[in-house]
This record gives structure tokens, C-alpha cells and sequence, in this order.
């Protein structure tokens, strides 16, 4: 794939296997990209893509003119979209919360009690 100039636009030039010429301008920043055949030559691509400029600019217009989602912040009560569906945004504060604890070999239980207040002032 390479790249020709008409005017002010770049143009991704696709050679396939093919019979028709296809244009395409893809969203979100408005990239132009013809698939052409590959019995034609670059300057055949050029005069198609000169005379489809108008329609090339117009999609392009469309797509700078849409709304773009904002940058998102990640905090509480945002609104994020899944599958279609707006959802609102819950943070929960992380805590820990040890429900196991390991005792490996033979220690005595005071070792074990320090342990334990040693969990008990960690925590939140």
C-alpha cells in the first residue's frame, strides 16, 4: 500500500485483485483510502480521486463535526457506556480484609497474638 497527494488530502492507494475501484473514508479523523485494481495506473487513480474530491471533503467534514466521547476521569458518578447501555460510575475505596491466616510450624501463641494485632492495625 502507498500513498498519493491530491490536494491537501492524503490517500492510502490499496492494490488488489479486483475489478472496481472502491473509496472509503474511514472515521474518526477522516483517512481516505481507495482499492484499486491492479491494471490501473497511479495517475487513473489520481483523476478518480480528483473527481470524488468534493465527496471526499463533504464525509470528511461529517466525521471532524461529530461529538467525541471526552476524556474520561474515573471517578464517581460518571457515566460510561457498555454494549450500548450508559452506566453510571461507583467507586469503591479499596480495603483489606485477611480472612486466612498461615502458620507454618510449631510457634508459640504469642507470636500468633502479635500477629494478629499487627492485621488489626493495618486495617482500615
Amino acid at each position: 500500500m502507498h500513498q498519493i497527494k491530491v490536494g491537501n488530502i492524503e490517500i492510502d492507494v490499496d492494490r488488489k485483485d479486483i475489478k472496481n475501484l472502491h473509496l472509503a473514508v474511514y472515521p474518526p479523523n477522516g483517512r481516505v483510502r481507495i482499492a484499486t485494481p491492479l491494471s490501473i495506473n497511479d495517475e487513473s487513480v489520481r483523476l478518480f480521486a480528483l473527481s470524488k474530491l468534493a465527496w471526499i471533503k463533504k464525509h470528511q467534514a461529517n466525521f471532524n463535526a461529530q461529538d467525541r466521547q471526552t476524556e474520561r476521569e474515573f471517578i464517581s458518578g460518571e457515566s460510561h457506556y457498555f454494549k450500548g447501555k450508559r452506566y453510571l460510575l461507583n467507586l469503591i475505596e479499596p480495603w483489606l480484609l485477611c480472612s486466612l491466616i498461615h502458620k507454618f510450624g510449631k510457634q508459640e501463641a504469642t507470636n500468633y497474638d502479635n500477629y494478629i494485632e499487627e492485621i488489626t492495625r493495618n486495617l482500615p
